[in-house]
């Protein structure tokens, strides 16, 4: 299964409008911890295939996307969590480094917690 490109085109359409919440994760060629992140987010792609969407995101072509949902300067990888069209920038947990913070533990936990909050808003 492979992970959907966004665009600037078509967000409002695939991201915003969806009735599943959706993660969007923010990435670069050029970026050593977005390739690392590659299989984990494939591995969460099947995992939560059901529950919500998971899209990426090029940070070279898609700046204006970027730099709209996050503080400008923000590195890669990014995740923006979406729910009934409102953003929500993935934290990283206090004191770790950002090698760490992007485990599959971690994403888990997070998409976990995200899609029950959202399920309590419906």
């Amino acid at each position: 299964m492979k992970i959907k490109e966004v665009n600037l085109e078509n967000f409002e359409e695939i991201v915003l409008e969806s009735i599943k919440p959706c993660a969007v994760v923010f990435t670069s060629s050029s970026c050593y911890l977005c390739k690392a992140l590659n299989p984990i987010i494939a591995r969460l792609l099947i995992h939560y295939q059901n529950k919500m969407l998971l899209f990426q995101a090029n940070a070279d072509k898609e700046k204006k996307l970027m730099d709209f949902f996050l503080e400008k300067n923000s590195g890669v990888p990014s995740i923006v969590l979406f729910k009934n069209g409102t953003a929500q920038v993935l934290s990283e947990p206090e004191n770790s480094d950002k090698d760490s913070w992007y485990s599959e533990e971690y994403l888990l936990q997070c998409f976990d917690h995200f899609i029950e909050t959202f399920r309590g808003e419906r």
